[in-house]
This record gives C-alpha cells, sequence and structure tokens, in this order.
C-alpha cells in the first residue's frame, strides 16, 4: 500500500503571548504516522508537543539567523496514532510573540521515527528552494516554508496544504504546509520544491522525508529462484 495522506489539521496561529497553540486532526487507515511542525516566532522556548496527550517526538530543531527575528521550526513524530480525532498541542514556556502548530496524518508509513530532513534560509530572496534526497522507492517529501514579507505561493514540485498568517497582524509574513508534487515519490532520489514570496523577503524552507511501510528499496531486488 502506498503512502497517503489521510487527513491534516491545518495550521494554528495561536494568539500572542499564549503559552499552547492546538490544531485538530483524524489519521485513518493502517501503518499510521502523525507529523506536527510547529512554530515560535522571534525566540526559542518550547518544551513538547502532544498528539491527543501522548508525547511525539522531536525530529529536529531549526533556529535560522536570517531577519529581523529568529524563528524556531520543529518537526515532530508519533508512530501509531489511533485512528479517531485527536488534538495536537505545542507548549512553551516563553510568552513573546506567537506559536503555531500544523499536523499532517499519514498511512502506509514505515512505523519508525523519521530522520531524514534538510532545512534552508535566505535572506532578502524572492524565492526559496530546497532539495531532499530520498533513500527509498515511495517515499513522502513534505514540507513547510515561510517568506516574511507574504505573498507566498508554490513553484516547481511543491503543491500547499494550507496557508497562514503570522500572528502579530503587522509583519504580513506567510506560512504553509506543502507536500511534494509527485506524492508519493516513484525512485529514491533527489526532490526539489520551491516557494515564492514578496521582494525582498527572507525565506525558510524545510523538508522531511517519510519512508513507506515495508522495505521497498531492499525488496525492489529480490528474486525467487526455484
Amino acid at each position: 500500500m502506498a503512502i497517503a495522506i489521510e487527513a491534516t489539521g491545518g495550521l494554528v496561529v495561536g494568539t500572542t503571548g499564549a503559552t499552547t497553540a492546538s490544531t485538530s486532526c483524524t489519521p485513518a487507515g493502517v501503518d499510521r504516522v502523525g507529523i506536527a511542525i510547529t512554530i515560535e516566532r522571534a525566540t526559542n522556548t518550547v518544551t513538547g508537543c502532544t498528539w491527543d496527550g501522548a508525547a511525539m517526538t522531536e525530529i529536529m530543531s531549526f533556529t535560522p539567523s536570517v531577519g529581523s527575528t529568529a524563528t524556531n521550526f520543529r518537526w515532530w513524530a508519533i508512530v501509531n496514532p489511533p485512528a479517531s480525532a485527536a488534538t495536537v498541542t505545542v507548549t512553551r514556556s516563553g510568552t513573546t510573540s506567537y506559536l503555531t502548530i500544523g499536523a499532517i496524518a499519514l498511512s502506509g508509513a514505515a512505523q519508525a521515527i523519521p530522520t531524514l530532513f534538510d532545512n534552508d534560509a535566505s535572506a532578502s530572496v524572492t524565492s526559496e528552494e530546497n532539495s531532499i534526497t530520498t533513500t527509498v522507492d515511495g517515499s513522502a517529501v513534505l514540507g513547510f516554508g515561510r517568506m516574511d514579507n507574504g505573498n507566498i505561493a508554490a513553484s516547481t514540485g511543491a503543491t500547499f496544504i494550507g496557508i497562514a498568517v503570522d500572528g502579530d497582524g503587522t509583519s504580513g509574513d506567510q506560512m504553509s504546509m506543502m507536500r511534494s508534487t509527485t506524492f508519493p515519490t516513484a525512485v529514491a532520489g533527489s526532490v526539489s520544491l520551491t516557494i515564492t514570496g514578496a521582494t525582498d523577503s527572507n525565506g525558510q524552507l524545510l523538508l522531511l522525508a517519510v519512508e513507506p511501510a515495508g522495505d521497498v528499496a531492499q525488496n525492489s531486488n529480490f528474486f525467487l529462484v526455484m
């Protein structure tokens, strides 16, 4: 069975100064994996993320030094969440600016925490491109992008899954979850995604690869000799 997106919890921007932000997501199918992306603007005080109360595993934390604020991004995952409606919540200790969360529920995914990711950030650009090299046929490539002067749009290789505007209400920053346009990827190898934004934006683009259930890469060269 091919890996698939069963549900998404749209990006939710918490109230400025709030210590939590939540979205909802409903997994389905078999071989389920839940993925969350959290964004904390201007600081880095996130303490954890839960899927309906169960602790998620942090995959990575990325705080690029571009623009006037150092925003923190983190991927999280949980293996085999229940096939029922869930509240996904990020918690922090600080109260500066805002906190954002989004979630994606996959089926047909390897029952392990994903470990393959790539992050990129650039200052004063109108587009941001990043690539990741998958190692297993049929992998899912997910992404999260942000352009801090607005007008974010999907470009080469990227299909958006919802757009949100920064919670401070003044910057015009825009961000989106996304997937590779070819989903899942057919053959292991390099996958590139590009987003565009307003003139002189600071861009960030994070990619995450999730392998399918079963070892497609290793099994593809197996022959039975009678």
